[in-house]
């Protein structure tokens, strides 16, 4: 209803999705974290402003507005999963080339899991210390992790002031497939 009634000069619409979001959340729907309907509400603003004027011509029936609401709900949902598709995609094609690579027994977890992320962000710079507090591992350990990534040509070592910081190059993905083929 905070939509539709407009209590304040601004920010109904958020407010009410702010709400919406809070209920959903509260009553165990945890799916809608991750659902964004006001990117679809934006995508589908004619329409949003259509169902307002079929509420108020048909003497205030929310049919219309609860209508629109469920199809954006729907929308975004399907969205989420196509996201979904083709991050579990790029997932399994990763996991893929690192298991058909020569160093497929020398990777560990840690490795691999910074590989994936130089993957999905090219250009990435990784540092020991981030290195060493995300995955809880010495200092010692996370520099080791990371020099062996640059001994097999997956990272390269960039100096900034006395540090050496760790960079997935762009052409990551086509690094790997080259040394999963030999």
């Amino acid at each position: 209803m905070m939509g539709y009634e407009h209590a304040f000069r601004d920010g109904n619409g958020r407010t009410a999705r702010a709400i919406f979001y809070w209920y959903m959340l509260k009553n165990g729907y945890d799916i809608f974290e991750y659902i964004s309907i006001s990117k679809v509400i934006k995508e589908h603003a004619k329409d949003y402003g259509i169902s307002y004027l079929y509420v108020q011509k048909d003497y205030g029936d929310l049919t219309y507005f609860i209508d629109f609401n469920v199809n954006i709900i729907l929308s975004a949902f399907n969205e989420l999963q196509e996201y979904l598709k083709v991050k579990t995609k790029e997932f399994h094609e990763i996991v893929n080339v690192l298991e058909n690579s020569k160093y497929k027994n020398k990777l560990n977890f840690i490795q691999k899991d910074l590989i994936k992320k130089g993957v999905k962000e090219p250009g990435r710079l990784f540092k020991v210390k981030s290195v060493q507090n995300v995955y809880d591992v010495s200092e010692n350990t996370a520099r080791k992790l990371l020099r062996e990534l640059e001994a097999m040509n997956i990272f390269l070592p960039i100096k900034i002031r006395r540090t050496t910081h760790y960079i997935a190059p762009a052409d990551l993905r086509s690094r790997l497939n080259k040394i999963s083929k030999s």
